[in-house]
């Protein structure tokens, strides 16, 4: 792979720490403001949905940018952002750092995709983009006491973490590249193939399932009677457990036209869930979470490298972070209210069926590797 996809993987792992680590996170948020549950899903689903605002947005704006200089702003935005979350004197003032946090950490997400989109193996450098998250959020919270620090000095950790990547910034293009007509317009976005809208769509739903029940392991970990200082330990090494999953999409990426690799990985993740939640004990909960952490890893590179394939406009890739922001906006506040209305395992249970669906959905569209038709009905404005 060329050097800039490098820099653009590194810039955007270490940009995602604190989704990666977002379970620890709850729970000091949970301790340090006494908020319940139903507030967290909200809280996080706060973040995603300005996540989602701006990446709904980024096609417009990803060919008009530098993009060096709006990657910069948001590291600082995001930065200052998680300092200001260790010290908030309401949960009004909460929600609003959440929303600043989503913005721009999806402005970084959408730049750093385009980038790492345009890859010849995209299946492939996404798969090692995931293991470089996996090293990073996992490398974090192994080495940061998170007990001994609380929310205010766990935060300004992570904080960090935005500074020392800005220097990275000077390897990305300034400008990128897109589909342009002979008249020099970008592609309208309703032209890219139905497989690749598709391939959205399971990602959409998919991350319904895996973020709600992110969001949740470590309180579901103290459900199941494991103790926080156990439940953080195992969820950050999971993280690490997860690197066969991704080193392991990267492996298969290319090698083989046939979906049964992912499609197993996607059936073993669904049976994962179950497993999560009818497991005794601190060692059968380490295996449901290694064994969620791995599939996840191996399923999703295949889902963007789908997308990225078939998207015929060059922007579409754009979307990606916005996909994931749907899942998240829908998947903490259900998962939430659902622990609180019925428990943790009904909860368990309709993510089970969430996640088999959005497995079922990639299936289709995968299936049909020479599909061509395309969502445009006539010619127009770009999208």
């Amino acid at each position: 792979m060329p050097p800039v996809v490098w820099f653009a993987i590194v810039i955007s792992s270490i940009a995602a720490v604190p989704g990666n680590v977002l379970p620890v996170l709850v729970g000091l948020l949970s301790d340090h403001y006494a908020i319940d549950e139903a507030q967290l899903g909200y809280l996080i689903a706060v973040n995603t949905l300005t996540g989602l605002a701006v990446s709904l947005t980024a096609p417009v704006w990803i060919g008009r940018v530098n993009l060096r200089r709006a990657a910069g702003a948001a590291l600082a935005a995001s930065a200052a952002a998680l300092l200001a979350l260790g010290n908030a004197g309401s949960v009004a003032w909460l929600f609003l750092i959440e929303a600043v946090l989503g913005g721009s950490g999806i402005v970084i997400a959408s730049i750093a995709l385009m980038v790492i989109a345009r890859a010849h193996n995209p299946t492939r450098a996404w798969g090692i983009k995931i293991t470089a998250d996996v090293i990073f959020a996992g490398a974090f919270l192994l080495m940061v006491p998170t007990g001994a620090l609380g929310l205010g000095g766990f935060v300004a950790l992570l904080a960090v973490g935005f500074v020392v990547a800005a220097p990275l910034l000077l390897r990305l293009p300034q400008r990128a590249e897109i589909t342009r007509d002979v008249h020099g317009r970008q592609a309208p976005l309703r032209t890219a193939p139905a497989a690749a809208w598709i391939g959205m769509v399971s990602m959409v739903v998919f991350y319904t399932a895996g973020i709600g029940i992110w969001a949740f392991l470590e309180r579901l970990a103290i459900f199941q009677g494991l103790d926080q200082t156990e439940a953080g330990n195992l969820i950050a090494l999971g993280l690490f457990v997860g690197i066969p999953g991704s080193l392991g999409a990267a492996y298969f990426a290319g090698r083989t036209a046939r979906i049964w690799p992912q499609a197993l990985s996607g059936a073993a993740f669904v049976a994962s869930i179950g497993w999560l939640v009818l497991a005794g004990g601190s060692l059968q909960f380490s295996g449901a979470v290694f064994l969620f952490n791995c599939t996840w890893n191996f399923f999703m590179p295949f889902v963007v490298g789908l997308v990225a394939q078939r998207d015929t406009t060059g922007r579409l890739a754009s979307l990606v972070p916005g996909t994931v922001m749907v899942g998240g906006v829908m998947g903490p506040p259900l998962a939430g209210l659902l622990i609180r209305g019925a428990g943790y395992p009904t909860m368990m249970g309709v993510m089970v069926g969430i996640a088999a669906a959005a497995v079922m959905a990639y299936v289709a569209a995968a299936r049909r590797p020479t599909a061509v038709l395309s969502l445009a009905v006539s010619r127009g404005r770009d999208a």
